[in-house]
């Protein structure tokens, strides 16, 4: 019986983190290995569908972050956006900033990438400042008062899809 028309979820993988951490680059690199999730593949015929959720504060004076899902067994980053042959970064998810540096947002990395058969991979998130700015990701700046200042969770999936 197909749960998705034709394409029925053969298995879901599940991580989630508290941890909160910090990254000040203006180079792609890992956030944290708390956030590291692996992955294997039941079938070798099938549709990995990648997602992290999480929030990060948005960095001040309007620059540019951003965020890729990244393949850790392979060195690569999986599914990036096609390069269009102009300037802009390719990237899983762009984010700018504000003038007020505590400002909460969420961001939601997708990639789709065929199966790789029944070995595992890890996967985790990669981020950048193009300023060079300090970005919290799942805390903001600041006291712990709780009508300002926020904390949350990273939430990471792996949905094995049939590629119909």
């Amino acid at each position: 019986m197909a749960l998705l028309g034709n394409q029925n979820i053969i298995k879901v993988t599940y991580h989630r983190s508290d941890a909160w951490h910090n990254r000040q680059s203006n180079s792609m690199g890992e956030v944290s290995t708390a956030y590291r999730m692996t992955v294997t593949p039941v079938r070798s015929d099938s549709l990995i569908l990648l997602e992290y959720i999480f929030p990060s504060q948005r960095v001040t004076h309007h620059a540019l972050n951003f965020h890729n899902i990244y393949n850790v067994t392979d060195s690569s980053f999986p599914n990036l956006p096609y390069d269009s042959g102009q300037s802009r970064t390719r990237t899983h998810c762009p984010s700018r900033g504000q003038y007020n540096a505590d400002n909460a947002v969420t961001h939601c990395l997708r990639a789709t990438i065929p199966s790789w058969g029944t070995t595992a991979k890890i996967f985790t998130v990669h981020s950048m400042s193009y300023a060079n700015d300090l970005t919290r990701h799942n805390h903001s700046a600041g006291n712990s008062n709780v009508t300002v200042h926020w904390n949350s969770h990273m939430f990471a999936y792996a949905y094995e899809i049939e590629d119909i």
